[in-house]
C-alpha cells in the first residue's frame, strides 16, 4: 500500500507531462492515451482527472465536447520556461509539439475543427500560430 502512495505522484507527473507533449493545441483523452504503451495506458477517467489537474496547475483549460474530454493546452507565449520546467519540458520543445497536428486517425478534420471552435484562444490560435479549421464539408 506504502508503493502506490509513493508512486502515484510520480504517475500524476509523468501524465501531465505527456498531456503537455502531445501534439497540438488541444488534446482529448483519447489522443491522450495514445502517449502510452498499452500496458501503461491510463484510463479515459484517470486522464480526465490528470487534465483537471494540469488546469488547475495553469496549464491550460478543461471542457466537454460532445462526449469528448478535451484539454486546451495554454499558448506557448503565455507560459514561460521557469513553469514548463517544472514538467521538464523546454520551451521550444512545448512551442513544436503545440503547433504539431495531431493523427488523422486521432482527431479527424471535423472533430479537429469542433475542437477549434471551442478553444479559448481560437483567434490567437490563427493568428500567432496559424492553427484554423482544415477543409470538410460542414
Amino acid at each position: 500500500m506504502t508503493s502506490n502512495s509513493e508512486t502515484a505522484p510520480a504517475d500524476n507527473y509523468e501524465r501531465q507531462r505527456r498531456i503537455l507533449l502531445c501534439k497540438g493545441p488541444f488534446v482529448s483523452t483519447r489522443l491522450a492515451q495514445r502517449n502510452f504503451s498499452g500496458n501503461a495506458r491510463p484510463s479515459a477517467d484517470v486522464l480526465s482527472v490528470t487534465m483537471q489537474n494540469s488546469a488547475t496547475d495553469g496549464f491550460g483549460t478543461v471542457k466537454t465536447i460532445d462526449r469528448s474530454m478535451v484539454f486546451f493546452k495554454k499558448l506557448p507565449a503565455d507560459l514561460s520556461d521557469e513553469v514548463l520546467a517544472t514538467y521538464e519540458v523546454p520551451q521550444e520543445r512545448y512551442l513544436f509539439t503545440f503547433n504539431e497536428r495531431a493523427d488523422k486517425s486521432i482527431i479527424t478534420k471535423e472533430l479537429f475543427n469542433k475542437f477549434l471552435a471551442q478553444s479559448p484562444d481560437k483567434d490567437r490560435l490563427k493568428n500567432e500560430h496559424d492553427i484554423t479549421p482544415e477543409d470538410s464539408e460542414m
